[in-house]
């Protein structure tokens, strides 16, 4: 496998961070610029020589999860061993960082964002047990409005925002013009992050038998299925074996497709399914190892697909000894197979995949330290 080498290494107008922390926690909507990171040039083997730019800004460190690239603004939350979780605001133009306070939480963070508002729930588990819905304006940084129990936001579609109670296992649409539940719909139940709305349908990523966050913990492989449910009678339309699977994200809506990224067995072996919603039918379970070397032993963890350049984009990370480079994967919706592969610069932290985004002009990846953007350079535009 060629690797892509360096082209060009040069350092952008960084701005040292001059705010002090206590500055900066009285100001916390309007926040304090960070350096803009350093700008490499590389090249793509499989891009016939597009050029691909990486830009790397310093954000505050800590696990980034839930990134989204809209309304403007780049958006990733970050969680909290004291429970109280932030969010990172980002300019794609300026590349100022804000960062953004949110309420206490005894759960995991979550986020979602819309054409003009920031939707997160309190963070439910068996301790707190409610899992309130907050809706906050991006103009003004203040909460409009309370949405009680109805859990975790998962998607935008139909005028609402749809959420997931993992306990009741119900989803609720809230009315975008009301802040209204619109109508709850009953389901089984599944694993976090296990929900997502398209195609006028909500689909769960489910397990066969008792499996618990414990035994995924350890490393079982369930039978999972997918079940596409309508959002009206609440009865299931479809259910869609995919076989034994460990998911490493959650189900997601994506091109136009329904995917499930996961391993298929314990030996890390990293696939992605896409399901077709015209029939509910598998049309490629997808292999996302590229090449082997010495360098690179093992892709795993695949999370977060985007679409973006014509193809749909995996973030997974490259485990060998001493050395755990980002790898991010394009599928080629025509051929259902890896028609590219993007490595990125190694960095320091936990090892795991990145968190990706699409739009706002570009790619964009979190670490634990740093937010990515990563730019292709159109052909149609070259002389």
């Amino acid at each position: 496998m060629t690797r892509y080498p360096i082209a060009a290494t040069k350092p952008l107008n960084a701005t040292p961070l001059l705010c002090a922390w206590l500055t900066c926690g009285a100001l916390s909507f309007f926040g304090c610029a960070t350096p803009t990171g350093t700008t490499h040039a590389l090249e793509s083997r499989t891009l016939r020589g597009q050029p691909v730019q990486i830009t790397t800004i310093a954000v505050p460190s800590h696990l980034y999860t839930h990134v989204h690239a809209f309304a403007g603004s780049v958006w990733a939350t970050r969680g909290s061993v004291w429970g109280l979780p932030k969010t990172v605001r980002i300019d794609p133009n300026s590349y100022d960082v804000v960062t953004l306070s949110r309420p206490w939480t005894a759960g995991s963070p979550d986020l979602l964002i819309d054409d003009d508002s920031m939707w997160f729930s309190d963070g439910m588990t068996k301790i707190t047990g409610r899992g309130d819905l907050y809706r906050r304006d991006l103009k003004t940084n203040r909460d409009v409005a309370t949405i009680g129990a109805v859990g975790s936001p998962f998607a935008v579609g139909d005028g609402a925002v749809w959420a997931y109670n993992r306990y009741t296992g119900a989803v609720s649409a809230i009315d975008r013009s009301n802040n209204r539940i619109r109508q709850r719909v009953v389901t089984r139940g599944g694993p976090y992050g296990s929900m997502t709305f398209g195609a006028g349908s909500i689909w769960q990523l489910a397990f066969e038998g008792n499996v618990s966050a414990w035994d995924l913990t350890k490393g079982s492989v369930p039978i999972s299925v997918v079940r596409r449910i309508d959002p009206r009678t609440s009865e299931i339309i479809a259910q869609i074996p995919i076989g034994p699977y460990r998911p490493t994200d959650g189900i997601a809506f994506v091109g136009g497709s329904i995917w499930v990224l996961g391993e298929r067995d314990t030996g890390a072996k990293p696939f992605a399914t896409r399901i077709d919603v015209d029939t509910n039918l598998v049309v490629a379970t997808i292999p996302l190892l590229r090449s082997m070397e010495s360098a690179c032993a093992v892709h795993s963890a695949p999370k977060t697909p985007v679409y973006w350049d014509g193809g749909v984009w995996i973030s997974t990370f490259c485990s060998a000894i001493a050395r755990v480079p980002y790898v991010l994967v394009k599928v080629d919706l025509r051929t259902n197979e890896v028609a590219d592969e993007l490595r990125l610069p190694m960095r320091r932290g936990t090892p795991d995949s990145l968190r990706l985004a699409a739009g706002e002009g570009a790619l964009w990846g979190f670490d634990h330290r740093s937010a990515i953007r990563i730019d292709f350079q159109d052909p149609s535009s070259k002389d």
